[in-house]
């Protein structure tokens, strides 16, 4: 597990923490999720290698599995950004809805991966 520093461009309010973790993604419209892995986090948002019909502005279902605390999390969100990473498809999604507990361990595991010196 590595972390990420937030760009001096960043425009994030939350720090982003550099952390592999599964998650669970379906766009609202589909009946199942498919599983697919994270690559950070931050309270308000989450990275993940995407699957593969997702679009930029799809409302999303997503239940993070945390290791190390072992917690999972529902969040529902919408995509605002699909980038190419040496081949593999990656999407940003910003949290629209979460409650106040989820927001705060979302933080807090951020938080546990940040490093402001990379």
């Amino acid at each position: 597990m590595s972390n990420f520093c937030m760009e001096e461009k960043e425009k994030r309010v939350y720090p982003r923490g550099r952390v592999e973790f599964p998650v669970l993604v379906k766009r609202k419209d589909q009946d199942d999720f498919q599983k697919t892995l994270a690559s950070d986090i931050s309270a308000t948002g989450i990275s993940f290698v995407s699957i593969a019909d997702l679009k930029k502005d799809d409302l999303v279902y997503v239940i993070l599995d945390l290791p190390v605390i072992n917690t999972k999390i529902p969040v529902e969100g919408r995509v605002v950004r699909i980038w190419d990473e040496s081949g593999v498809i990656h999407a940003s999604l910003e949290v629209l809805d979460s409650s106040e507990d989820d927001f705060v361990t979302m933080l807090d595991y951020s938080l546990a991966f940040y490093n402001e010196n990379e």
